[in-house]
């Protein structure tokens, strides 16, 4: 079944016609009059409020949550822009000529003229771009046929002609897609052809566009113990023999003839392969929908007795190229008997990704079954989460009445750390909260509050993430105190998922995926850091031997400070570098005084070091570095640290790809020549660790190995306590 989206037209003078849109419509049988009320369910779409500007028509598209509903409205396009346009052709006798001698016309849409419509978003107005010649008056369009298209682009290399008696278009479509974001694919708008056709009877015709692409919607998870790095996916067909077949055509030739239907004919010259790029790294268990758009194979059944193959190039941590065959006939009986990609409908392919990449199911579904579109105006493109496109300006997060500030979007997390790092001493007290899931967009991030001792800008508020996802986390920076927060000191930080990257150029201290450091004020309380789960990458670049503290998650704790309910998933990679008082999956160096906690904290991500035992000088006093300390949990403590560390597990993997040489205390808990104590503490036993015999304090009876089927089976998860419940491998902390 094709999807139909009907608007109706109302003939006007020469400048413009009048239109309504109403909601989707099933299809009716061909002899069956369309008679459209105004219905409550199905499509409604949305129009731009630029009364008089032309060139006003673009669609655009999204997938909200990736749930196999296709959503759709009109936006505009800035006049100078090539937008998507629709171009009209009347038919009365013949093809109406335009000014420019051509048989159509472009039109842009518009609130409807009349201003008790206006505020109905099923009525719109269509404006003729291009005049006719003829002077017919609005009773000549009685009886005219109308025929659309759109999108039609010139940087997309459609065209249109016109003949007395036919207009003929040519409608390309590309092999290869790049996207951008999970589960976004308004970057096909372009080529989402539809067309439509109708006679004017009382002044009103009503247009049922219909689709002429199909949709791939490929859902991709990761169920590795590790990142992958997903660098494209890609659909093929192949005959018996192995050897490549068409998959799609590349283009579509568009036909109105007369009062005749509008005829489709696929091209016969056809792509070997569609793919799309998205170029992203999925944590384990993430989840990816990427999209692509196909035109149908010209002729009869051109995919029976074929297999098509769905590839993922995988690039992490090793370059892969996986894939699996689908029998055409699987496809055949969830398409209604077609050996054919079928326009207007979506063709959603669920994998995993594994040891080998799995396929799990594949559903047909028409772009949208039933649901609506909020009636409205189309946004502001000037502005895109959060942040004006023409200015750099951030948009100001509100105050609630709790005195929080509420963070809706990128623009208004962006402009909640200026106002902390920039406020003076009332800036470093202020709290957010997240209201959604926030996306940084691989912008480069300015670390919440600064280092300095008691004089430092650092935070001394509340963040509440509120169960929240940030993703695209980019720090890149030559300070101290780098992370998402740079130092947080007697603050609260609390309860989100951050995804991203950080990388140090240089030598500076405490670097952390999450914070740079957390402290409190000696004597005093600290922070308290809870209920964070980071799969934020830490990567030290050219200059950075020597530096202070490094962690994936903080990389130095002390006064008082209590961290809890944190996991750490990324990736730490030193490189060739020493990390001067230690490296740690969780926490870089704690040196806590007045007693600090960690509890309830897991570290399951890859630690990597390429350090040459004796490579670096120490200036001074000349002699070379040999001591290196890398901890699952925690590098180290000073002596006289009073640290207490409960119910922790290091299920990681450390990578050394040198000899470290006699003096490197690597471990999972960490190097303890100062606790208060240390209690129900495990480390995966396939893990590959060295010996470390420098421990002042004695672990033994405190810190426990346990195999894989243990972490698998829940035996851990039960050990470790009330916070913790069993995830698909290892223990994982309850929300």
């Amino acid at each position: 079944m094709k999807k139909l989206y009907f608007i109706a037209v109302a003939s006007m003078v020469l400048a413009g016609l009048f239109t309504s849109c109403n909601n989707e419509i099933e299809p009716q049988e061909p002899d069956t009059p369309v008679t459209p009320e105004q219905p409550t369910t199905g499509y409604r779409l949305t129009f731009d409020g630029g009364v008089g500007v032309e060139n006003q028509t673009r669609a655009h598209w999204s997938d909200l949550e990736g749930s196999g509903n296709l959503l759709y409205n009109w936006d505009y396009t800035p006049v100078g822009e090539d937008g998507n346009e629709m171009v009209m052709a009347f038919y009365k006798e013949k093809f109406l000529a335009s000014t420019t001698g051509n048989y159509h016309t472009y039109a842009s849409i518009h609130r409807h003229s009349d201003p008790e419509k206006q505020q109905d978003n099923h009525y719109a107005s269509f404006t003729t771009v291009e005049k006719y010649d003829s002077p017919l008056s609005s009773g000549d369009y009685e009886d005219c046929r109308v025929v659309a298209l759109t999108p039609l682009r010139a940087d997309n290399d459609t065209y249109i002609y016109s003949l007395e008696s036919r207009v003929i278009a040519n409608l390309p479509m590309p092999g290869t897609f790049e996207q951008n974001d999970d589960q976004e694919p308004d970057f096909l708008s372009n080529y989402m052809y539809m067309y439509a056709d109708a006679s004017i009877t009382d002044g009103t015709a009503f247009l049922l566009f219909e689709h002429i692409p199909a949709t791939f919607r490929f859902k991709i998870t990761n169920k590795r113990p590790e990142p992958a790095r997903i660098n494209s996916v890609k659909v093929t067909v192949v005959d018996t023999e192995g050897v490549e077949q068409p998959v799609a055509s590349q283009f579509v030739d568009v036909l109105a003839a007369s009062d005749e239907d509008i005829e489709l004919s696929y091209s016969t010259i056809t792509y070997t392969e569609v793919t799309t790029n998205i170029n992203t790294d999925l944590a384990t268990d993430e989840k990816y929908t990427a999209y692509a758009l196909v035109l149908p194979l010209y002729g009869n059944a051109p995919l029976e007795g074929k297999k098509i193959r769905f590839t993922i190039d995988a690039s992490n941590p090793d370059n892969e190229y996986l894939s699996f065959e689908l029998d055409a006939e699987t496809l055949a009986n969830a398409n209604h008997g077609e050996y054919n990609w079928v326009g207007g409908k979506s063709y959603t392919i669920n994998m995993r990704l594994g040891d080998v990449l799995y396929f799990e199911s594949i559903t047909v579904e028409d772009w949208k079954d039933g649901g609506t579109i909020d009636a409205g105006e189309a946004e502001d493109m000037t502005w895109k989460n959060g942040i004006n496109k023409l200015t750099g300006e951030y948009e100001a997060a509100q105050l609630n009445d709790d005195d929080y500030y509420e963070i809706n979007n990128a623009g208004n997390l962006f402009w909640f750390a200026q106002q902390v790092n920039e406020g003076g001493e009332a800036g470093r007290y202020l709290n957010a909260i997240l209201k959604q899931d926030i996306d940084l967009e691989g912008r480069p991030w300015t670390p919440i509050g600064t280092t300095g001792g008691t004089t430092s800008q650092s935070f001394r508020g509340i963040f509440d993430g509120n169960g929240k996802t940030i993703r695209g986390l980019y720090v890149d920076a030559q300070r101290s105190a780098l992370g998402f927060f740079g130092e947080v000191r007697k603050g609260v930080v609390k309860d989100f998922t951050i995804y991203g990257d950080v990388f140090l150029n240089g030598k500076y201290n405490y670097i952390g995926g999450v914070i740079g450091s957390a402290c409190g004020i000696q004597g005093d309380n600290g922070s308290t850091i809870s209920g964070i789960t980071s799969y934020v990458n830490v990567t030290l670049g050219e200059g950075t031997h020597g530096s202070n503290h490094v962690a994936g998650l903080i990389g130095y704790v002390n006064h008082n400070t209590t961290v809890e309910r944190c996991m750490w998933l990324g990736k730490l990679d030193l490189d060739i570098y020493r990390a001067q008082d230690g490296v740690g999956g969780l926490i870089g160096k704690a040196n806590a005084q007045y007693v600090g906690t960690i509890r309830d904290c897991a570290a399951y991500g890859t630690i990597r070091t390429a350090y040459q035992s004796g490579s670096y000088v120490n200036p001074s006093d000349n002699q070379p570095f040999t001591n290196i300390f890398i901890g699952g949990i925690v590098s180290n403590s000073l002596a006289g640290a009073t640290t207490n560390i409960e119910n922790c597990i290091w299920a990681g993997n450390i990578l050394n790809e040198t000899d470290l040489g006699e003096n490197a205390h690597i471990s999972a808990i960490g190097t303890l020549n100062g606790v208060g104590s240390v209690s129900n503490c495990y480390y995966y036993l396939g893990t590959v660790l060295y010996v470390t015999t420098h421990n002042a304090y004695d672990t033994t009876g405190k810190v426990f190995g346990a195999y894989l089927n243990q972490l698998m089976n829940g035996e851990i998860a039960a050990k470790l306590g009330d916070a913790w419940e069993q995830g698909e491998k290892y223990p994982i902390l309850k929300k």
